[in-house]
C-alpha cells in the first residue's frame, strides 16, 4: 500500500508541476496513463485528443464540454487515482524449471531485499567521462561485429523495427527471429559503446515502440495472436532482448533524458514483464514434446534431457537483466525473478565445473559456453556494490564457484577433447567447424593433434574472453591478463574493439570495473 501510495501522490504531483504546466500536455499524458489515444504527447491539442476527452467523460456517461481546462485535468487526475488504486497487484509467473528444482537449487541469494537508496552507478558524469576517454570512436561500422553481421547480409536499417515488433525479421529475411534480433542486438551495442550519444537513439526508439505495441507488458498475452511457427523461437527471442534491454536502461536511465511520466511507464513496464512472462507454455506450443522437456538440474553430465532451452543462455540474460532492473529501480519482483534465473543458471554447472547445458553441443560446445562470464561478471559487480557478496567465488548447488566454471571453460577451450565426447548428444553442429569437418573427424584429428583445438574455437575469442570478464580473469588467469592487458596498452592498441558488450547488451563490464576503481588503464 505504501508503494502504492507513493506511486499515485508522484504521478497527481508530477502533472501539476511548473514543467508541465501547459494543459494540453498535461491532459495527453493523463489519458494515455488511462489507456486513451490522445496522439504524440506533444503538447498539440488536435482531434485525437480531443476524441479521447469525448472517449474519456463518455465512459462515465458524461459529455465532453469542448475546453480543456482545470476541470478537465481535475477529472482526469481524479480518475488516474481510482485507476491506479484498482490495478491487481503483481503475481509472480509460476516457473516450471524453477518450480520443480526449488528445493534443491536454493541459494541464500533469494533472501536478498532490494534497497530503495541503491544505484548501480554513483557518480554517472564520472561514468560517462570513462566512455569519452577510452571507448568512443574506437568501434566503427567497419571492425568487429557490426561489419561481420553486415557482411551476411543484416541490414541495420530495419534492426530497430524488428526489435519493436518481436515477429519481424527485416533485417534479413532468410534468417529466423532469434537469430535476426541477437544480431542486430550485436550491431546496436557497437553503435553505442562507439558512440553514446547517438547510438543512444536506437535504444530510447526500441523502449518507446515497446511502450506503444504494448507487447512488453505482457508477452503471454500477445503470443495467442503469434502463428505456432514462430514459437520454435519467437519466446527465447523475448527471454533475450527484452531483458537485454532493460538492464541497459537501469544502467544508463540518466542518459536517456526522459521525463518523469515516461520513465514511470517504463518501470511498470519493465515490473509487469518480469512478474508475468511465462516462458514455458509459449516455447512448447513450437516444438512438441521435444520443448516440452525442462533441464534434469540434478544430473551431473545429462543436464538436458534432448533440448538445452529451459536452462540455456536465455536463463543468463532473465538473470543479469532482472537484477538490473529490480536493484536499481527499487523492484523487488523483478529482482526476484531474476534470482529465480540465477539460481537454475547456476545450477547448470555440475561438480566438474562445466556448463554441461552447453557442453553437449559438440563442436559447437566452446562458443556457446562462453556467453556465461560476461553474465557472472555483470551479476558479481551488483552483488558486490549492493550486498558485499563475492559471487564469483562462491559455492553453487554442486561445490562450484563461478570463477572455478570460468577456469575449467579456458581448460575446455584448450584441450576441448575430453569434454566434446563426453557430453556430446550425437548432434553433428558442423557450422561451429572452422575447417569445416564434422563431428567424428574433429575427434580423430583431436585425438591426433591435440594443438588443433582451435578449429572448434568458433565464437570463442581470446582477448575477448579475458577482457569481457576483468574481475575473473585477474583472479583465475593473472598471468594471461596481465600479458594480454599489458600489451594493448603498450602497442596503443583500443581493447575495447574485441568486447562487444555483456553478451551484447551495450554493457561493458570492463568499463564498469573501471568505474570502481578495480582496474588501471593508462595509455
Amino acid at each position: 500500500m505504501k508503494k502504492l501510495a507513493t506511486l499515485i501522490c508522484f504521478l497527481l504531483l508530477t502533472y501539476s508541476t511548473p514543467a508541465l504546466a501547459d494543459d494540453v500536455l498535461t491532459a495527453q499524458k493523463l489519458l494515455t496513463e488511462l489507456g486513451y489515444n490522445s496522439g504524440p504527447v506533444d503538447g498539440s491539442y488536435g482531434r485525437k485528443t480531443e476524441q479521447a476527452l469525448i472517449k474519456f467523460y463518455a465512459a462515465q456517461n458524461k459529455k465532453f464540454d469542448g475546453e480543456l481546462s482545470a476541470n478537465e485535468i481535475k477529472d482526469l487526475e481524479s480518475s488516474l487515482s481510482v485507476s491506479i488504486a484498482a490495478r491487481p497487484k503483481l503475481k509472480k509467473s509460476r516457473h516450471r524449471q524453477h518450480a520443480k528444482y526449488s528445493k534443491h537449487i536454493a541459494t541464500p541469494f533469494r533472501n536478498l531485499k532490494v534497497n530503495e537508496s541503491f544505484t548501480l552507478i554513483d557518480d554517472f558524469n564520472s561514468f560517462m567521462g570513462l566512455h569519452e576517454k577510452y571507448i568512443k570512436g574506437q568501434l566503427p561500422d567497419d571492425i568487429g561485429a557490426f561489419s561481420y553481421r553486415a557482411r551476411q547480409g543484416f541490414d541495420f536499417d530495419f534492426c530497430v523495427e524488428d526489435f519493436i515488433s518481436t515477429t519481424s525479421k527485416k533485417t534479413n529475411p532468410s534468417r529466423g527471429v532469434q537469430n535476426v534480433t541477437a544480431y542486430c542486438g550485436q550491431m546496436i551495442s557497437q553503435r553505442f559503446l562507439n558512440n553514446p550519444e547517438s547510438g543512444l537513439e536506437h535504444y530510447r526508439k526500441i523502449i518507446l515502440g515497446w511502450l506503444d505495441n504494448n507487447i512488453v507488458q505482457n508477452p503471454n498475452a500477445f503470443s495467442k495472436k503469434i502463428p505456432n511457427k514462430l514459437m520454435s523461437e519467437w519466446p527465447y527471442a523475448i527471454s533475450s532482448n527484452v531483458p537485454n534491454i532493460l538492464s541497459h536502461y537501469a544502467i544508463y536511465h540518466r542518459l536517456y533524458s526522459f521525463d518523469q511520466f515516461t520513465h514511470q511507464r517504463i518501470l511498470r513496464m519493465g515490473e509487469a514483464f518480469y512478474a508475468q512472462w511465462d516462458y514455458y507454455p509459449e516455447l512448447i506450443k513450437g516444438g512438441g514434446d521435444y520443448k516440452r522437456k525442462l533441464c534434469n538440474l540434478k544430473s551431473q553430465t545429462k543436464v538436458v534431457l534432448g533440448t538445452n532451452d529451459h536452462c540455456g543462455s536465455f536463463t543468463f540474460r532473465m538473470a543479469t537483466g532482472g537484477i538490473y532492473f529490480g536493484l536499481e529501480f527499487n523492484s523487488q519482483i523483478a529482482f526476484d525473478t531474476g534470482i529465480r534465473h540465477l539460481e537454475v543458471m547456476l545450477a547448470t554447472f555440475n561438480k566438474d565445473a562445466v556448463y554441461a547445458a552447453q557442453a553437449q553441443r559438440g563442436i559447437c560446445a566452446v562458443g556457446y559456453m562462453k556467453q556465461f562470464p560476461p553474465h557472472f561478471e555483470l551479476i558479481h559487480y551488483a552483488f558486490s556494490k549492493a550486498y558485499g557478496i563475492d559471487f564469483i567465488n562462491t559455492e553453487n548447488i554442486n561445490g562450484v564457484t563461478p570463477a572455478e566454471s570460468f577456469t575449467k571453460l579456458w581448460k575446455i577451450a584448450h584441450d576441448p577433447l575430453e569434454t566434446v565426447v563426453k557430453y556430446w548428444n550425437r548432434f553433428d553442429q558442423m557450422n561451429c567447424s572452422n575447417n569445416g569437418k564434422n563431428q567424428a573427424e574433429i575427434v580423430a584429428q583431436l585425438k591426433k593433434n591435440p594443438n588443433s583445438f582451435q578449429d572448434i574455437w568458433n565464437g570463442f575469442g581470446y582477448d575477448d574472453f579475458l577482457l569481457s570478464s576483468p574481475i575473473l580473469a585477474k583472479q583465475e588467469l593473472p598471468k594471461e591478463w596481465k600479458s594480454l592487458h599489458d600489451s594493448k596498452i603498450q602497442n596503443g592498441t583500443a581493447i575495447f574493439q574485441t568486447i562487444s558488450g555483456g553478451d551484447w547488451m551495450g554493457i561493458n563490464p570492463y568499463l564498469l570495473q573501471l568505474a570502481l576503481g578495480n582496474i588501471s588503464f593508462t595509455r
